[in-house]
């Protein structure tokens, strides 16, 4: 991935030199798993040994029940803005739907928020739409007050459980659902 070659890039620049060396040397990528690939292929084209030694798990948190819900509220309209703060809300969302062969298709009325380009990127490639509104900085503060002058009706939050509340402050009716949770990995 081009992350992964941009984070390579800058762990081989070194003060005086324009680049050193990683051949032969040892790189532990603490990614979850999933996330690990990218760089392990980077590495390896540099002649890096990779180790790939995961600090953290993405663990679903939606129910059955409650994706088909929340599915069926996208569909009917109820939301005019989907505001996604992470390529890991992407992932965990796509594949809870393929396991419970429930097709998603982004409805043609529905706009979307993503925070950075790594999640803009991840929802283009997954579900093959377009993002209408991408934060500069990588934060969802950022998101939150961009996405503050369109005027949503009604906005639906696709996080982490562990994110702060963004929109407290804001005037946007928003309805915020935890995709997943970071767990230490065991």
């Amino acid at each position: 991935s081009s992350y992964a070659n941009t984070v390579l890039q800058i762990f081989c620049r070194n003060g005086k030199h324009k680049s050193m060396s990683i051949a032969q040397k040892h790189v532990v990528i603490t990614r979850t798993v999933a996330q690990a690939q990218p760089f392990v292929d980077a590495l390896v084209a540099q002649h890096a040994i990779p180790i790939v030694y995961p600090c953290l798990d993405i663990v679903p948190l939606l129910t059955t029940p409650q994706l088909h819900t929340l599915v069926s509220q996208i569909f009917m309209g109820r939301y005019d803005w989907l505001f996604i703060t992470s390529a890991n809300a992407v992932r965990v969302l796509h594949q809870q739907c393929h396991e419970c062969e429930i097709d998603w298709v982004i409805p043609a009325h529905m706009r979307i928020a993503a925070v950075g380009k790594q999640t803009a990127q991840a929802i283009q490639d997954t579900w093959q739409c377009t993002v209408d509104l991408v934060s500069h900085a990588q934060t969802a503060s950022a998101l939150v007050t961009a996405l503050s002058t369109y005027m949503p009706r009604h906005v639906c939050w696709l996080s982490t459980s562990q994110a702060d509340d963004h929109f407290c402050k804001s005037r946007m009716t928003v309805d915020r659902i935890d995709v997943y949770e970071s767990m230490t990995s065991q």
